[in-house]
């Protein structure tokens, strides 16, 4: 009789730890920002408020995508950052 064998698969191959958990609050905090402010200019009719918004949307993804590439250069120093 064969017998059955299971590859293990490697926990890191799929997903990324990264160590420094501020940053991920940050943007996980940016994010949030953007959400709030989409809502906001969904309801909008005032053209000044529109704009408004308008221009904090734009600050808030400038911010979340600069603290995405953050995230990224913390990922490229150490990739995985338990097994050192």
């Amino acid at each position: 009789m064969l017998k059955k064998t299971t590859k293990k698969k490697n926990p890191l191959s799929h997903t990324t730890v990264i160590t420094d958990s501020s940053l991920l609050i940050d943007l996980s905090d940016a994010k949030k920002d953007i959400d709030t402010i989409l809502l906001h200019l969904n309801y909008q009719t005032d053209p000044d408020m529109i704009d408004c918004y308008t221009y904090q949307l734009k600050g808030a993804y400038m911010r979340y995508k600069f603290l995405l590439k953050q995230v990224q250069k913390e990922h490229l120093k150490n990739p995985y950052p338990h097994t050192c």
